[in-house]
């Protein structure tokens, strides 16, 4: 059955495929939301709706859909520069991110007592 193209009918092209790719960018937005949204910032989901002529005076017609969310990032870990046989390192402290010289309970029980 014919249907006229508009936002009601939006989600029936590519027999169906348009409704289930726009409901999976939104369902990727709100999960995002709900798993870490207290961050202040907004999720973006855009809709982009292509026509394009092609042979036989026919409109080919695609859709798209994509969400955005701010990217992942962590709190950042300080670390030393050090040069080790010649190579450059960036020495931290597992277990203290704050701190790359923070010495852990068995590397000081490794370690013969100073003199």
């Amino acid at each position: 059955m014919q249907r006229n193209l508009s936002l009601e009918t939006l989600g029936e092209l590519d027999n169906g495929a348009a409704k289930v790719i726009i409901n999976a960018a939104l369902q990727r937005a709100m999960q995002d939301l709900d798993d870490r949204g207290d961050d202040g910032k907004a999720r973006e989901v855009t809709l982009k709706i292509t026509m394009q002529k092609i042979d036989g005076g026919l409109v080919s017609t695609k859709v798209e859909a994509a969400a955005k969310m701010p990217s992942y990032l962590t709190n950042g870990t300080v670390c030393r520069p050090k040069v080790i046989n010649g190579q450059s390192r960036l020495l931290f402290q597992q277990l203290a991110p704050d701190d790359p010289d923070q010495r852990t309970i068995d590397e000081a029980l490794d370690q013969p007592p100073s003199p």
